[in-house]
């Protein structure tokens, strides 16, 4: 099976590294359109506690456009999701989803169109992977 994510870990805080990613992402021509801070959440609605970790939703608006031209139904699997998790004061593991994993579910993995974007927006996301992780 094929992993979901481009996954690892940076020496780096967890405030520290979401800056990285976004700058990352904005190299690429990425903006973050959501930020879920599960931490947070969770407090507030559970009144438990659980490790810093936050989603961000990242969106390249151009791809986004062709992938919704192609078809609106794959307005589900979008933006592409970046977890990023503190694992220690000095340390965070950040994943990636596979934009090619992500949007080959049902019908919508049949749209050779949306395959050739999907596989275009992974390349970007590599790149943004390689250049926070070394």
């Amino acid at each position: 099976m094929e992993n979901i994510s481009f996954q690892g870990t940076i020496p780096t805080s967890f405030e520290e590294s979401i800056e990285l990613i976004e700058n990352g992402l904005k190299k690429q021509g990425f903006g973050i359109v959501s930020r879920i801070d599960m931490h947070a959440t969770l407090k507030e609605k559970l009144d438990v506690e659980i490790k810093k970790y936050t989603i961000l939703g990242a969106c390249n608006a151009p791809y986004a456009y062709q992938v919704l031209l192609s078809d609106l139904l794959a307005g589900l699997l979008l933006p592409c999701n970046v977890t990023v998790e503190e694992l220690s004061d000095k340390e965070t593991r950040i994943s990636f989803i596979r934009p090619s994993l992500m949007l080959s579910i049902g019908e919508i993995g049949k749209n050779e169109k949306i395959s050739a974007i999907a596989a275009e927006i992974e390349k970007k996301l590599s790149i943004v992977t390689t250049d926070i992780f070394t």
